[in-house]
Parts: C-alpha cells; structure tokens; sequence
C-alpha cells in the first residue's frame, strides 16, 4: 500500500512538473466572412463574423474552451421580394463549450482534435 501512495505521489509531481511546460491559459480571437451554402446560400448573401473564446489547458494533452461567437447575413433580394418585405438579414448568436485533445503538445506545430456543443440562438 505504501509503495502505491508513493508512485501516486511521484505520478502527481511529475505531472505537475511537466504541466508548467504548457500554457495554462488559452485563447482566441478571428473575424471573417460568413458564406451560406446549399439551399441557405440561395436564400442569404454572404455576411461577416466574429468569434473569441478563451479556457484552460489542464495538462499537456487535455483543455477546454468557452467560445462566443456572432454572424450576421443578409437576407436576398429575391427572397425578401417573395416574403413581401423591403429588407431584412440574420443574426446568429453562438456559445460553445469545447474540449480540446492535443495529439502533439511538445511539437513546434500542435496538431490537435475539438468538438463540443453549445447554445444557438437566431435572431
């Protein structure tokens, strides 16, 4: 049982050590242009969007993100003149919670894999 508590103690300093390579903290931030595509893009122009998030990286290989997000699209010419409006556009809110799996944290270049879900809302 001893030996046991001290490789778990040993196990926690190293990886404790070997975490403080790795930011603790992570972000980011982009802008850019939204193009819908499908039977969306025949209904909507292209638009813009601008997104931010930031999170924690709990070891080298594990972290998560909290991401917000904002794209606005106008709505086409043709499909306003079929609704019978004079203009109009979309607006679409996101907030997202993603883990973040990082295949090579000790690399110049991280290669790593994301997913997640979150709140939508159009507006």
């Amino acid at each position: 049982m001893k030996r046991v508590a001290l490789f778990g103690i040993l196990a926690g300093i190293v990886v404790t050590l070997h975490a403080q390579e790795t930011p603790r903290f992570a972000m980011d931030i982009g802008a850019g242009f939204t193009t819908p595509i499908g039977n969306t893009g025949t209904n909507l122009d292209t638009g813009w969007n601008v997104r931010g998030g930031a999170g924690l990286n709990f070891s080298p290989y594990f972290g998560a993100l909290i991401n917000l997000g904002y794209n606005s699209m106008g709505i086409t010419s043709t499909e306003l003149t079929n609704l019978g409006y004079g203009g109009g556009n979309i607006n679409v809110f996101s907030a997202t919670l993603d883990p973040v799996v990082h295949l090579m944290p000790k690399s110049h270049v991280d290669v790593y894999i994301t997913g997640g879900g979150g709140w939508f809302r159009e507006e």
